[in-house]
């Protein structure tokens, strides 16, 4: 949305997006919770960047099942040793923090679903790879 500055959170049991006008965001009072559900997985390390009016979401780990469980013994007892974690690689925007859109299912190239930031430049929307030294861009989301 025009005016809106957001901060986002994700975590592994929530995702909560906070939008406020960009004047009061500005003395960081008054924050709004613009939404507390999604129609995407909930997930950690997922990337965000506000671009063309839009806050855009991509990426990001859902840790969904323990596969390895070893008895410790003593206060704690059984712990896991292995997470089966699903990634995601998919790509979605908002203009409103409520309604979200989902424009591309997998990204067109290679890519883990963690380590990588989106950063709007002068038109375009990067994405950067932390541990592939590499990096794409897009005007839509969908054409990379």
């Amino acid at each position: 949305m025009q005016g809106l500055k957001w901060i986002t959170y994700a975590a592994l049991l929530a995702a909560t997006v906070l939008a406020a006008p960009a004047a009061q965001a500005k003395l960081g009072v008054d924050w709004d919770i613009a939404s507390t559900s999604h129609p995407f997985v909930s997930r950690q390390g997922t990337a965000f960047a506000e671009f063309d009016g839009k806050l855009w979401a991509s990426g990001g780990i859902h840790e969904a099942a323990c596969v390895e469980v070893v008895w410790t013994g003593g206060e704690w007892g059984w712990e896991c040793l292995q997470y089966e974690d699903i990634a995601y690689t998919d790509v979605w925007y908002t203009t409103d923090g409520l309604t979200w859109t989902k424009v591309l299912d997998e990204l067109p190239f290679e890519t883990t679903a963690e380590g990588y930031e989106l950063v709007a430049f002068k038109g375009w929307l990067y994405l950067f790879q932390h541990w592939r030294l590499s990096a794409y861009r897009t005007k839509d989301g969908v054409q990379w």
